[in-house]
């Protein structure tokens, strides 16, 4: 893709920039409209005034029809002050159309449709974790947590030989940008098995460790 800066406006509290996007081999080309509004920073209440003159502002350019595309709202985390411009959106349309508002159950009705409870739903139909490895009587001990085991189709396995260890450990592969198995998550070792996480670390050839616990 290439993304060209047509123009730039500058307004008391938002700037409106004007990008052309298309592909880089090819003729689709379409126009594309940013509203920044610069006078709310992060962790900060907004003026009010200026904010709604500014949703005043985005509303009567946006294109509002039931077959118009949406619009991307965000901000450097997408929830606090992206919900709020959301909130403002839905109740002032609904100031219009109603003889009420209701705040509390639009935030209440935006929440439903966060990313945490479809993924809940999502999680109700995958297959139940197997943990036959990390639960057998020789290696129970080794668990700092009884409740925190790996997978078996996600376990990783020491190479490495010791007399009198077998080659299990809590450990998973986990992928990177650049690898499927590029990091290995594990637990903090327990003093029995401080010999395992070595054994670990010569087997896979481990160059950094970085450790987040506090034991």
């Amino acid at each position: 893709m290439k993304v060209t800066g047509l123009e730039e406006e500058e307004r008391a509290h938002f700037v409106v920039r004007t990008f052309s996007v298309g592909q880089l081999q090819g003729p689709d080309k379409r126009q594309v409209r940013q509203y920044h509004y610069v006078q709310w920073k992060d962790h900060e209440v907004p003026t009010t005034t200026p904010l709604i003159d500014f949703w005043r502002y985005v509303t009567a350019r946006a294109p509002r029809s039931p077959t118009a595309p949406p619009l991307v709202v965000h901000c450097s985390a997408g929830v606090g002050r992206t919900g709020t411009y959301i909130a403002l959106d839905v109740v002032m349309e609904q100031s219009q159309q109603e003889d009420s508002i209701s705040v509390y159950g639009t935030v209440s009705s935006l929440r439903d449709y966060r990313c945490h409870r479809r993924l809940c739903q999502v999680r109700t139909r995958l297959a139940a974790p197997s943990h036959t490895a990390a639960s057998l009587e020789q290696n129970q001990h080794k668990n700092r947590n009884p409740h925190v085991l790996p997978d078996d189709k996600h376990l990783t396995y020491i190479t490495e030989q010791v007399k009198g260890r077998n080659q299990y450990i809590n450990v998973v592969c986990m992928p990177t940008f650049l690898s499927a198995r590029g990091s290995i998550v594990t637990q903090l070792p327990l003093p029995d098995t401080v010999v395992d996480l070595w054994r670990l670390v010569d087997s896979w050839h481990v160059t950094t460790i970085v450790s987040l616990g506090q034991v």
